[in-house]
């Protein structure tokens, strides 16, 4: 049983919401101390984007959807595949095809949908990876 969060950041933008500087900062501190939890816990999510921060009514913020996420602490080999995160909020490590990389690529997902939410638009849409 999970609790119901009626959205998810994507949609929000989507939608050309603007939130407000106090309420945008909130989400930020939410965001950034849920991934520092998982962090510390040893698990990368390996897939933020929009569409997996929920929103509930309330303004609390959840991170969603650990089809990707992995336990990173256990592992004596860092070796992981490139396959992961969805190429708009992808690291460049990953980009140029490194398989051995840290949790800090959940860090550049979370600076790239930062930028998103600040601007209302994806700063890397590219169309591939090399694009």
């Amino acid at each position: 049983m999970f609790d119901y969060a009626e959205h998810d950041l994507q949609g929000v933008l989507e939608k050309g919401y603007e939130f407000e500087k106090s309420h945008f900062k909130c989400l930020v501190k939410q965001l950034i101390e849920g991934m520092a939890y998982l962090h510390e816990r040893g698990i990368m999510h390996r897939d933020i984007k929009g569409g997996n921060i929920l929103l509930t009514k309330n303004g609390v913020l959840k991170i969603a959807d650990f089809g990707l996420a992995r336990d990173f602490k256990k592992v004596n080999n860092l070796n992981f595949t490139t396959k992961v995160v969805t190429r708009w909020y992808r690291a460049p490590e990953l980009l140029l095809g490194n398989a051995n990389y840290s949790e800090a690529i959940d860090l550049w997902s979370i600076g790239c949908f930062i930028a998103e939410m600040f601007t209302g638009k994806p700063i890397f849409p590219g169309k591939s990876d090399s694009d």
